[in-house]
């Protein structure tokens, strides 16, 4: 699953830098396509190895690209006041994760500009290194390695640039209707028409290549223009969403007649006389007076728990402090946090009381109630 497991690599100005394990994926099929086509075909005078060794460094450089494309968006986000969690290097490239949306357009605009900027100066740089190597005759493989970098980074500016939103030139152009209609849905739903469009292209043009020309470089085009097309409809969504919660807190929306658990509670009890009777997704476990997290059915129905005498502390979801919200939390982060966390409810407190429970049912009642008004 994209975004779910994967390999955290340390922090880059503060910015957690992790590999989903797709990666690894895309790595083997690059480094295969370098060492058996592109390098053969441009350099037909290295042994088998060399092609082979050339192909790891080359990809690895790619991706090395590929972080400073997304680093850019994040630097420039963080000085725009967005704070970025985390950065994941996936199948099709790099993402950055924001703590919110951009606040207007301006914002919108510098934050996306940033990363084709950077794709053509690390491209540029390449491109001037392997002018420098060809004239001085340097070594070969130096040559072929530059060569494919400028090439590489030139391609991604470009093809980030396309109007479509999630594509930079999508968040640009979103930007810019943005900016004139005032409207962001209206502006969201105007960049992803191109990126829907950009991407049933792109599943086209690899079909016509995965019979006519390469059957793998046909069949990986086409699955990145299904997931082009598959996150601009989503991002429509996701933006009618944050509208329909602008400004709507927790305390609005949370269950107020709620209890907490002492840890040392068995299953039996639990089921019988919690989750029967009230019928809420989870409880806040209290030990000693603090919170120590909470005890969802969901989550002992996938563990396929049997031992009714068990105590509830043993199988609470741990929470941390990021995780419990107040009542005057916006009931946008909420919703973030319990996505993020994969979590059905979070405990609401003030004061250091439990004074309720926000869940995901909460929020979609109010969606599907407010979705008909607006009908």
């Amino acid at each position: 699953m994209l975004f779910g497991d994967g390999i955290t690599l340390g922090k880059i100005f503060g910015i957690t830098i992790r590999i989903d394990y797709s990666w690894f994926v895309v790595f083997a099929l690059i480094s295969f396509s370098l060492s058996s086509n592109y390098f053969p075909g441009n350099y037909p005078k290295f042994d088998p190895l060399t092609y082979a060794v050339l192909g790891i460094i080359t990809t690895i450089l790619f991706f090395v690209s590929a972080l400073v494309h997304e680093l850019s968006h994040s630097v420039v986000a963080n000085r725009l006041g967005l704070k970025v969690e985390r950065i994941t290097l996936f199948v099709f490239g790099g993402a950055a994760q924001l703590s919110d949306e951009p606040k207007n357009p301006s914002v919108e605009f510098r934050m996306a500009i940033a990363g084709p900027l950077a794709s053509f100066t690390i491209g540029a740089i390449n491109l001037v290194l392997f002018n420098l190597a060809t004239v001085n005759h340097w070594a070969l493989q130096l040559q072929a390695v530059l060569g494919a970098l400028a090439f590489f980074n030139f391609s991604v500016g470009v093809f980030n640039l396309l109007p479509g939103y999630p594509l930079d030139g999508g968040r640009i152009l979103r930007s810019a209707v943005w900016a004139v209609k005032k409207d962001l849905v209206l502006a969201t739903k105007f960049a992803a028409a191109g990126g829907a469009m950009i991407g049933l292209l792109l599943v086209l043009l690899g079909l016509a290549l995965f019979f006519f020309v390469n059957a793998l470089s046909g069949l990986w085009l086409a699955i990145l223009g299904l997931f082009l097309n598959f996150i601009a409809r989503a991002s429509v969504a996701q933006t009618e969403l944050r509208n329909a919660l602008l400004g709507i807190k927790v305390k609005g929306l949370m269950t107020k007649e709620v209890f907490s658990l002492g840890g040392d509670l068995k299953l039996d009890s639990v089921f019988e006389h919690y989750f029967l009777k009230h019928k809420l997704s989870g409880y806040p476990v209290m030990e000693n007076g603090k919170l120590v997290g909470m005890v969802y059915v969901d989550s002992l129905a996938k563990k396929g728990l049997v031992n009714k005498a068990t105590k509830i502390l043993n199988v609470t979801t741990k929470l941390t402090r990021n995780q419990v919200v107040t009542p005057e939390t916006s009931v946008l982060k909420a919703l973030i946090i319990m996505a993020r966390g994969r979590l059905p409810s979070l405990p609401v407190f003030e004061g250091g009381k439990l004074v309720g429970i926000i869940s995901q049912t909460d929020l979609n009642y109010f969606l599907t109630v407010k979705s008909m008004i607006l009908r």
